[in-house]
């Protein structure tokens, strides 16, 4: 039967016309655009603002969306030569899989967010329960659901309805007889009628859920991270992005409106998810490359600051960057005085937490070892007191190991070489996975290790001191709260419970210097990465700042009604005091004593009294202008400049 609302799509392949050679070009040279991104992507799939995204999750992605959007740009071109049953399981199939791995790939966003909060509240290490540690004697399946991240959660749900969405539309293609002839329903008419029906019914479900409602609940969800990956903002133009196709797409549909049925010969009803997903490979590909773009301007720009800074101190030229120092030697600083603010930033804005609490960790665990009684000068300490020591210190570095470097055993493992992460496994290897058998570590149990006396005598000699927390319960500020951030890390890291059994072997490799190559290596990494965000984010704040005293002194000056208490007078005495704001000073105090008259009184003296205005001294009453008046403030800020204050009222 003639397919009579699609007029065109009936005459089988054509020679192409002007429309269908630009879709067939459009088609070629996107395709090999997202082949480009997607080696790109591969390629730097070790920069760690790359890796967190989840490359292979990503790639799957666009692979899926790709085929989709690829496939039915010929739609026009194809002159209607595509069968029903293949368009359903694109539809049906690929479609969905390709949102669905994409709805994913924004999950880990939150994911990584969610357990980057971790290392501002304790060491980094999970009390989630192992699987042999949960014992649910009836509803294992519950119990084992409850104990799962809410991201995980979710990365199940959304497997479990692939399953589901696939499982229903072969239901579906197997008994309807618009796609074969042993079906239960259905009868297949003519082209539109083919793309209509129930039989359509499971991926609207799904592309209405996700669209809809999923991802609506994203976008509120991280409406609070402030990444410095454009990661947020990735996912919001996705999100908002895809939003239209499902109506466009019902609409082209089913409305009986002509234009729409015209309009379908040119773009076809599929075409409407293209410029979501468009959007989807735009921001999953070249995001990431802006990315590994931006993160080597900004190394060059340190590397040429460090460069150029002693040439710039020597011949006392100005930069713009003259307040930046991105030395090695400005990190460590920071890490040694101002460590909990750059482990905020690490772990809130560049999502690198781990390799700040790895590099605080393993200088206390040092500083512990230096305290170790081999190294005591006071006494000589006997063969059973060292060994005792020795073996704590080694299960406070399998902590560490399992915690920040193990690739299968850690949350955000550390990015360090090969041959190093091949030299610390040899080390801590057997003994990791001893322990990564046993029941993980409570709270209650991170108090000071109490397995010898020896150990409890020498706990007080750490680098740092615990101090004695009187009431559990007392509210604490944000900024306290970071300032126990290593406190609280040192207390779960060194003085912790030890979990492997006392007979577990030493290999003789283990010494102090352990973790020498993979700490020099992961402060690399931080100095070239980390480091330059940080020192830029800071320079932005004090600019803000600036800014905004900027606005407040200038405020002051001629928009003041009332006058101030008697601490903000007090704190801006000294901007009165400089040279040039004599008249300045002299009108915010008339149009102070003005607003304390009667306001009857004033109105009969705004048309009796005026007084000429007189150049550079400017004198005028502000009895006749109960608010500031344009033409006042030009004049006072015109006798301020001619004063030559302009420079003392910019520098304060």
């Amino acid at each position: 039967m003639v397919d009579n609302s699609l007029p065109g799509w009936d005459k089988g392949l054509q020679p192409l016309n002007a429309l269908g050679v630009f879709y067939v070009g459009f088609d070629i040279v996107w395709t090999l655009l997202v082949l480009w991104g997607l080696i790109v992507l591969w390629r730097n799939k070790t920069v760690p603002s790359v890796r967190m995204r989840n490359v292979p999750l990503a790639t799957c992605s666009v692979i899926f969306l790709h085929g989709y959007g690829g496939f039915y740009i010929l739609a026009y071109p194809l002159k209607g030569s595509i069968s029903c049953d293949l368009e359903f399981w694109f539809m049906c199939g690929v479609l969905p899989i390709g949102i669905a791995l994409f709805q994913a790939s924004n999950i880990q966003l939150l994911n990584v967010a969610t357990l980057q909060q971790r290392f501002l509240r304790d060491d980094g290490t999970t009390n989630d329960p192992t699987p042999e540690e949960i014992r649910c004697p009836f509803n294992k399946f519950r119990c084992w659901w409850t104990h799962l991240t809410w991201a995980k959660q979710t990365m199940f749900g959304i497997g479990f309805g692939m399953f589901l969405e696939l499982a229903s539309s072969l239901l579906i293609y197997i008994g309807s007889r618009k796609f074969n002839s042993h079906g239960l329903w259905s009868k297949y008419e003519n082209r539109l009628q083919c793309r209509q029906g129930i039989e359509w019914l499971p991926t609207i479900i799904w592309q209405f859920f996700w669209s809809w409602i999923f991802a609506p609940c994203v976008l509120f969800k991280i409406r609070n991270i402030k990444d410095v990956h454009c990661w947020r903002l990735q996912t919001s133009l996705c999100i908002v992005a895809g939003l239209i196709a499902l109506p466009m797409w019902l609409g082209s549909l089913y409305s009986p409106n002509l234009s729409y049925r015209q309009m379908n010969t040119y773009w076809g009803p599929p075409l409407w998810f293209l410029p979501g997903i468009m959007m989807m490979e735009l921001a999953t590909l070249f995001f990431p490359f802006y990315e590994v773009m931006f993160i080597r301007k900004i190394q060059a720009r340190a590397s040429q600051t460090m460069g150029d800074l002693e040439a710039l101190r020597s011949s006392g030229s100005l930069s713009k960057n003259n307040n930046r120092d991105y030395s090695l030697a400005a990190l460590e600083k920071v890490l040694d005085s101002d460590s909990p603010r750059f482990l905020h930033f690490a772990a809130t804005h560049d999502f690198s937490g781990e390799n700040i609490m790895f590099l605080n960790h393993v200088r206390d665990w040092k500083a512990a070892w230096g305290r170790s009684p081999a190294n005591m000068k006071l006494k000589k300490p006997n063969a059973d007191e060292m060994e005792s020591y020795r073996r704590h210190l080694y299960n406070v570095a399998i902590e560490i190991y399992v915690t920040y470097v193990h690739l299968f055993g850690a949350e955000f493992p550390i990015n360090i070489e090969s041959d190093i992460y091949r030299d610390l496994k040899n080390v801590f290897m057997p003994a990791a996975m001893t322990l990564m058998k046993l029941p993980k570590r409570k709270p209650s149990q991170s108090g000071i290790c109490p397995v010898t006396s020896d150990i409890e005598a020498t706990a007080g000699s750490f680098l740092v001191q615990l101090p004695h927390d009187n009431d559990q319960n007392e509210q604490k500020t944000p900024a306290q709260e970071y300032e126990d951030i290593l406190y609280r890390g040192h207390q779960n890291i060194i003085n912790m419970v030890p979990r492997l059994p006392p007979n577990t072997l030493i290999p003789d490799s283990f010494n102090e210097n352990v973790y020498d190559r993979a700490a020099a290596s992961v402060k690399v990494l931080v100095l070239r990465n980390t480091w330059p965000k940080f020192v830029d984010h800071e320079a932005s704040i004090r600019k803000r700042e600036t800014k905004k005293d900027l606005f407040t002194r200038i405020a002051m000056c001629f928009h003041g009604r009332e006058a101030p208490n008697e601490s903000v007078a007090a704190a801006s005495e000294p901007l009165f005091r400089v040279s040039g704001f004599n008249n300045v000073t002299r009108l915010w105090k008339t149009q102070r004593d003005a607003t304390e008259r009667n306001h009857h009184e004033k109105r009969a003296r705004r048309y009796e009294t005026s007084r000429p205005l007189s150049s550079p001294d400017i004198t005028i009453s502000m009895a006749l202008f109960p608010s500031p008046h344009p033409l006042i403030c030009f004049l006072c800020f015109a006798s301020f400049v001619q004063r030559g204050g302009i420079w003392h009222f910019l520098t304060g």
